[in-house]
């Protein structure tokens, strides 16, 4: 028996599809991540609408909160999400960052870089929720990054040839520079740029008179105010800035060295009550200190050492780690690549979500079982249209 369809129905349909553009915007201004993933798929109309919501920078609702992208093996393709805001966990196949032949370097966003050595070796931007890719340049000063793909498990361990880098602003954005800092010869620092539309990467060199015990490698770097920093093995800070005016590089010396060992831990706080970006420098057992970060390079800076019993911007994990939302403060994209691990649990409707921590050792207990790559990233929806080529 076959149904009929009133004109009324038909009319009422055909009003839902053509709602015009700003009701439809102030829908999708209100909806987090996975909803507006869902209207994309009820028309036409309303796919043209999320299309140009925003059209610069792709979807993401202001609150949605950072997802942690994890692989738990090393040779497939399967990718989770865990949703903080749900504790639910999503799993989908990326065949585009396939374990064997690729390595998450830096996430930003809804971005990630993505190193890839098949068929040759190449670096792209890639958003593993619409598949957009930008291809960048290559250069063989990065020919170091092969080893990476040696490493089954995320070592804590960072050798000097393989280059760290760090992003300005989003791929799609004129504005963007995406920088590489790496050691060699044991006393010089190598940092790579290559600007939104530029067909070749740039190189500076700095030689910085500093025995070598004192010389660690890159941890983790970040821009803020076309400022980069960086931060080595040992707890030492370094600034580098490129402008108009020429190349200026600084050194932020401390009496002495926070440590000898790969425990140090750093990352960008957000201060809204007195209005500054910092970094912080953390490191088990010893004093942090908070750096703020500057607006001219050649301002004076400031260090605040903090008591060991000071909970100000600390990381209060306990042991099952964090099992609600990262403090406001707290900007998750700013640690680099492997820090963090979600532990899960399943039921009926699937996996849930348990709580995330840091991941502080090569391997995580046999109840994580990650062997992967572990990132945040905000969860954004970048049409591949507005994946431009990078040097057009």
């Amino acid at each position: 028996m076959q149904s009929s369809t009133s004109p009324t129905d038909v009319e009422n349909r055909r009003c839902w599809s053509n709602l015009p553009v700003d009701p439809l915007t102030m829908i999708l201004r209100c909806l987090c991540f996975l909803d507006q993933l869902s209207f994309r798929g009820v028309c036409k109309q309303w796919r043209s609408a999320s299309q140009n919501f925003p059209a610069q920078y792709g979807q993401s609702a202001a609150d949605d909160p950072l997802w942690l992208m994890i692989s738990r093996n090393s040779t497939d393709t399967t990718w989770e999400f865990g949703d903080p805001s749900t504790s639910r966990i999503h799993a989908t196949d990326v065949p585009e960052l396939c374990r064997s032949s690729t390595r998450l370097v830096l996430s930003k966003h809804g971005w990630l870089l993505v190193f890839s050595s098949k068929p040759s070796p190449s670096l792209f931007f890639f958003n593993p929720f619409s598949r957009a890719r930008i291809d960048l340049p290559w250069t063989t000063d990065f020919s170091g990054m092969t080893h990476m793909l040696k490493f089954r498990y995320r070592r804590t361990i960072i050798y000097d040839y393989i280059p760290v880098f760090a992003l300005s602003a989003p791929p799609t954005s004129p504005d963007c520079v995406v920088y590489a800092i790496t050691y060699f010869d044991e006393d010089k620092i190598r940092i790579s740029f290559c600007r939104r539309g530029d067909s070749c990467w740039s190189t500076r060199r700095i030689e910085d008179k500093i025995p070598r015990t004192k010389f660690g490698p890159v941890k983790n770097a970040m821009v803020h105010d076309g400022i980069l920093y960086w931060v080595e093995k040992q707890g030492e800070v370094r600034a580098y800035r490129e402008s108009e005016k020429g190349e200026k590089y600084r050194h932020f010396k401390r009496d002495k060295k926070l440590s000898s060992v790969d425990k140090v831990c750093s990352y960008m706080v957000d201060d809204w009550e007195e209005g500054k970006v910092l970094m912080c420098v953390d490191c088990k057992w010893k004093r942090r200190q908070v750096i703020t970060l500057l607006k001219n390079i050649d301002d004076p800076i400031e260090i605040e050492k903090l008591r060991i019993d000071d909970d100000k911007y600390r990381l209060n994990l306990k042991r099952d780690g964090y099992a609600t939302p990262a403090p406001s403060w707290l900007r998750l994209d700013s640690f680099p690549v492997g820090s963090w691990c979600l532990s899960s649990s399943t039921d009926d409707n699937g996996s849930n979500f348990r709580n995330w921590h840091r991941l502080k050792t090569n391997r995580c207990p046999s109840s994580c079982d990650l062997s992967g790559d572990s990132v945040w990233i905000e969860p954004k929806w970048i049409e591949p249209s507005l994946a431009i080529a990078w040097s057009s």
